[in-house]
């Protein structure tokens, strides 16, 4: 049985594989693999994960069994009332086991005054859409850019 904890150093090389993993499942077929490859490479060196788990105004959390780490989330404090889903992702062969229902319950728990919990998903990204709205997420905005810009090879 999988357990959400604070994230630790020695979790950023599975949290890594977590994120590459699902990142070319998820990205590389709408985007294209050499660049969901290359910014992958970049947004999840373990220098920036390792940035994360120092944030300030942030939660950085995992689902651990005690052997093995199954998913992870990364939350931030962006207003008084506001806090930002930035990574949400579990490894492909646990899906269904609730374990991003645990991760993102325990990160909304994390920012008590937030008012709302603001989430970024690729517009082509079905899995992802009908899990937040699962969750009770809805849409309210729409941003029509990669992760919010763009990214030369």
């Amino acid at each position: 049985m999988f357990f959400p904890r604070t994230a630790m150093e020695r979790d950023l090389p599975a949290i890594q594989k977590i994120l590459q993993e699902n990142w070319i499942a998820s990205y590389a077929p709408l985007e294209g693999e050499e660049l969901i490859k290359a910014i992958s490479a970049d947004w999840h060196a373990i220098e920036k994960l390792r940035e994360q788990l120092e944030a300030p105004h942030s939660e950085f959390v995992v689902a651990d069994d005690g052997t093995q780490i199954g998913a992870m989330g990364f939350a931030v404090q962006r207003a008084d009332d506001e806090a930002e889903l930035l990574q949400l992702h579990v490894r492909s062969d646990l899906h269904g086991k609730r374990l991003g229902s645990g991760l993102l319950e325990e990160l909304e728990n994390a920012f008590p005054n937030a008012k709302r919990m603001v989430v970024d998903v690729h517009p082509k990204n079905d899995g992802a859409i009908r899990f937040y709205q699962r969750e009770g997420y809805v849409e309210f905005d729409r941003v029509e850019t990669l992760c919010g810009g763009t990214y030369d090879l």
